[in-house]
């Protein structure tokens, strides 16, 4: 998609105090009669009172196959203020609580959580934002990314801003206020746990960027979090079943983690929108083969590649779980895999974890 200049003239390099124009777009960016401004210097807003808040919402997108967690500016078209909701890794719709009735510019970045002691450098600069191209279809005769102003009103809530126009040129996007949007630090030392929870704890905030916390209502509003509500541990693995995401939008997980006794490892997250999560013992889904695999995926009479093939199950073939799991350790030197789990698939028998998906 041909994007517009990403040169910035007037007031788009040098800090916002006041606002650029007062039309009903601002381009992203781009050189105009409209600049759009750095927004280094805005402030965090203080949410509104419950009758003059009002809410955004809408759905979140990204250019792969991955969704990752993000955070979601509404800026006040002013310059004076800004608000924010998160969200975490494949929540495909967020809504921002709290936010003063006005007029807002909606723009996004992506978060990952920041491990101790990594020179990962923070995002500066907004990825995507609510724009024209949006509108447009987001095809590639859209060529128009200016910023759309969202109007938000007192005890309502103003839907479908979708900040997907990720399509500009580099550095295209104002400054992130603030200096970018806040990290979850996870600590340095994450290769054994003392115990399964810690485990837990560490693969959920690690998998999701949710902020682990022991139940919902410990969670603020707009804070992407992540809490569990059950667990289950078979032989040298367990998962914790919960919750991940922010406000209402929020999914159902299982947060995988290996070991036995005071040595835990994190393994993986699992999350699905208005479902149990899947794989775990009680829960239903299907047989996925990889892109380019053919043929089906063998069942067999115990865990493990060297016990008997009872059957081989097609793509698609819809299954329960009923037992499980089970970790059977890959060679020395080799790291633990989705192939190194498996489940009793109900009525059939044990199944590798890589071919159990939604």
């Amino acid at each position: 998609m041909k994007a517009l200049p990403a040169t910035l003239l007037g007031c788009a390099i040098v800090f916002l105090s006041a606002a650029c124009g007062g039309t009903e777009s601002h381009p992203a960016g781009a050189a105009s009669n409209s600049r759009v401004a750095s927004y280094a210097r805005t402030q965090p807003g203080s949410p509104a009172p419950a009758a003059l808040a009002g809410s955004i919402s809408g759905h979140l997108g990204y250019p792969s196959e991955f969704l990752p967690a993000q955070a979601v500016y509404a800026i006040s078209t002013d310059g004076s203020r800004f608000y924010r909701v998160e969200s975490v890794v494949g929540q495909q719709h967020y809504r921002m609580l709290g936010v003063p009735a006005g007029d807002y510019f909606v723009l996004t970045v992506t978060r990952m959580p920041f491990r101790i002691g990594s020179n990962d450098p923070p995002p500066t600069r907004f990825g995507a934002g609510y724009t024209k191209s949006v509108l447009c279809g987001l095809s590639v005769d859209c060529t128009d990314h200016s910023l759309l102003r969202v109007q938000v009103r007192a005890q309502s809530d103003t839907p479908d801003i979708d900040p997907g126009d990720w399509y500009v040129s580099e550095n295209a996007y104002p400054l992130i206020p603030a200096g970018g949007p806040p990290r979850l630090m996870l600590d340095q030392h994450a290769g054994a746990f003392p115990t399964s929870l810690d485990a837990g704890e560490e693969t959920a905030q690690s998998r999701t960027a949710g902020r682990y916390v022991k139940q919902p209502q410990d969670c603020p509003a707009n804070v992407a979090c992540a809490w569990f509500i059950s667990s289950r541990f078979g032989d040298g693995a367990g998962y914790y079943t919960g919750f991940a995401g922010s406000n209402t939008d929020i999914q159902a997980c299982g947060f995988y983690v290996l070991g036995t006794g005071s040595a835990w490892q994190a393994f993986t997250a699992q999350c699905r929108i208005g479902a149990d999560p899947f794989p775990a013992v009680g829960s239903a889904g299907h047989v996925r083969l990889g892109m380019g695999e053919t043929g089906c995926v063998n069942v067999r009479a115990a865990a493990g590649k060297t016990a008997k093939v009872l059957g081989c199950l097609a793509d698609g073939t819809p299954v329960r779980i009923d037992g499980g799991p089970v970790f059977i350790a890959p060679a020395a030197g080799t790291s633990p895999s989705s192939l190194d789990i498996w489940w009793h698939v109900e009525g059939k028998g044990w199944m590798v974890d890589q071919y159990l998906r939604f």
